[in-house]
């Protein structure tokens, strides 16, 4: 990708960088949880490997209909994350952190 010089309003350059954490720090905190139940399961390494396999097939397309999915869906996915919140507190992780499937 060529580098360019971009000229940003007043205040767009700080708010474009708090839009970025929010995602990727969300991101990043849903994979660390997911993780943490995951191992809690014996499935660690299923989902390390699946969130690897998402996340590096991801282009445009696939996030529109992920976005587009969730709103179609969206009292499927309440549920969805009804149950996920369930099996979170039934099982709570064991580690502080998830890093015992996916160091090394």
């Amino acid at each position: 990708m060529k580098p360019r010089v971009a000229f940003l309003g007043l205040g767009e350059a700080a708010a474009r960088k708090l839009l970025r954490s929010i995602v990727v720090k969300g991101l990043t905190a849903l994979m660390v949880e997911s993780l943490r139940v995951a191992e809690s399961q014996g499935l660690g390494r299923w989902c390390y490997d699946h969130l690897v396999d998402t996340l590096t097939g991801l282009d445009g397309a696939v996030v529109r209909g992920l976005l587009d999915g969730t709103v179609a869906h969206s009292v499927r996915r309440v549920a969805e994350m009804e149950a996920a919140a369930s099996m979170r507190r039934i099982c709570p992780p064991t580690r502080p952190a998830a890093t015992t499937c996916c160091s090394g």
